[in-house]
Parts: structure tokens; C-alpha cells; sequence
């Protein structure tokens, strides 16, 4: 998150280990489709909750297509 005058980038982290593994939110559709419309600003969309007592979302069916060579 950035300071309340946007000066700085604000990190936050824990020394707690955890076994939760949560994909990456620019994969999310509805976070992505937000992204693109406000460029790429922190987006405030996501299609499920995200927080204290959340249940774990489904990773969302993203492929990746290889370029075509030649």
C-alpha cells in the first residue's frame, strides 16, 4: 500500500509461517479486468472475499499459449 501522501511504498510482512498459498491477485479475472480499465493503479475488485475467515478461492482456469515460432 503507499503512505497517505503517496511518497512511499508501504510493506508489510510477517515472520509467522503459514501453510495458505493464494495465487497471484493480477491472475484473478475480475481483479485483472479492473486493473485494465484503471491502468495498472491497485485495483479494489476481486470476485471473492479477502480476509479473516475466508474460505479459499479456486484458482482460476488461466493458460498460458506458447508463441508460434516461425
Amino acid at each position: 500500500m503507499t503512505s497517505s501522501d503517496y511518497s512511499k511504498l508501504v510493506i508489510i510482512e510477517t515472520t509467522d509461517p503459514t501453510d495458505m498459498r493464494l495465487y497471484c491477485l493480477a491472475q484473478n479475472p475480475c481483479y485483472r479486468n479492473c486493473m485494465t480499465a484503471k491502468g495498472y493503479f491497485q485495483s479494489h475488485m476481486l470476485d471473492y472475499y479477502l480476509g479473516t475467515g475466508m474460505e479459499m478461492p479456486t484458482t482460476p482456469d488461466i493458460s498460458i499459449i506458447p508463441k508460434a515460432v516461425g
